[in-house]
């Protein structure tokens, strides 16, 4: 009886933190924003436990390498009627690139992928196909996706502990094909996609990651989601299936699947992953996470790695601020952070000056911002508050 009465006091003991539902009330989707966030070392990380009031504690995470994307403003592009942003994601087509454009909304039924813009590129196939004159053309393209069986949204609205969401994306990438050998002459052809990706809400709890400065974050309320994605291939030439001799020269497979599986953090107020493992099986393959959004969300005032005077704080958007960097001349970029962890402007510095000038966006609206001061190889040197008014 004891033994009993020890238990249930201790699970009545436990902390219990408050459920979290991330909606579109509570997802900032903002048209046009820089992201930027940091590829972690993998040895020694292992995958998030499962389940509700969880306490994940990954501020010992380390850098290996900084990422910068842009997100372009894409609300009034004819082609994408009802996307927010496009930015930059090359596809690949057995070692080709493809360049190319994805374009992102958010409904009240939650964030996802709607639809890509490709760019004309023609490669020479002559290694692969043996004729002087083989190559092969992705033409220009612009394509909204469409979903079978659901559609597959990153975040499915309202999101919340045990939550799940599925769909399939078909994606369809077309081509002309010049193969002497085959007989071939411009042929249109397509290469189809089928993503079939489930999502669900496995756990939620509380969050630590490190900061920019690599202290550890206080810690940020989240949802854990856990992502399982199948991709079957299907390629078309002049209309029917693709010839099988034809694709062994390409090293391509009738129908080939491939698998792959993530977790990934959110939170509410913040429009990316906080953190994301690319799983291997039960082994973390890849990390990536947002230092500057966990800054934001657990409300420091100032990061000082160093000391660096800046005036006037407060300033008005499109004044120009000064930012005393004395002797230090490793330093490379100086990067404007809102307070949802956005990328909003990034310059260029010169190390060797005494003091930098830096001309504020016209654009900026009224707030507190972090001022980030990286050195040559994306590490921060200083964060500091900067009021705009």
């Amino acid at each position: 009886m004891k033994t009993v009465f020890t238990s249930i006091l201790t699970l009545f003991t436990l902390p219990l933190l408050a459920q979290v539902t991330i909606e579109q009330s509570n997802y900032p989707a903002t048209a046009g924003y820089n992201d930027s966030f940091s590829v972690g070392a993998t040895i020694g990380v292992v995958a998030p436990s499962v389940g509700a009031s969880q306490t994940w504690d990954y501020s010992g995470l380390v850098e290996a390498s900084a990422v910068n994307s842009v997100h372009i403003d894409a609300t009034s592009d004819p082609n994408f009627p009802d996307a927010l942003n496009r930015n930059e994601a090359n596809l690949s087509f057995q070692g080709f690139p493809i360049p190319s454009q994805t374009y992102t909304t958010v409904d009240a039924n939650g964030y996802y992928e709607y639809g890509r813009a490709i760019s004309d590129v023609t490669h020479s196939i002559t290694a692969i196909s043996g004729g002087a004159n083989d190559v092969l053309n992705f033409p220009d393209d612009n394509h909204v996706f469409q979903f079978e069986n659901g559609r597959v949204n990153y975040l499915g609205f309202p999101a919340t502990f045990q939550s799940s969401w599925t769909g399939t994306r078909i994606e369809p990438i077309n081509f002309n094909l010049t193969v002497a050998g085959f007989g071939l002459n411009n042929t249109p052809g397509q290469q189809v996609k089928y993503w079939t990706e489930t999502r669900e809400v496995v756990g939620y709890g509380s969050l630590t990651i490190p900061l920019p400065n690599g202290d550890p974050s206080g810690p940020m309320e989240v949802l854990l989601l856990e992502s399982s994605v199948s991709v079957i291939d299907s390629f078309f030439l002049a209309g029917s299936e693709a010839p099988a001799p034809l694709l062994a020269a390409f090293g391509l497979t009738q129908g080939s699947i491939a698998t792959s599986s993530s977790f990934l953090f959110y939170m509410p107020d913040f429009h990316s992953p906080l953190v994301r493992f690319g799983m291997d099986g039960s082994t973390v393959a890849s990390i990536g996470y947002r230092p500057v959004a966990a800054s934001a969300a657990t409300g420091i005032s100032s990061v000082q790695l160093d000391n660096v005077s800046m005036y006037p704080n407060p300033i008005a958007a499109g004044d120009v601020l000064n930012i005393d960097l004395s002797d230090r001349t490793d330093a490379a970029t100086i990067e404007l952070i809102d307070l949802t962890g956005r990328m909003v402007y990034s310059t260029p510095v010169n190390g060797n000056a005494a003091t930098v000038r830096v001309a504020l966006p016209t654009g900026l609206s009224a707030g507190i911002y972090n001022v980030i001061l990286r050195d040559a190889q994306s590490n921060p040197m200083s964060i500091s508050k900067l009021s705009i008014q």
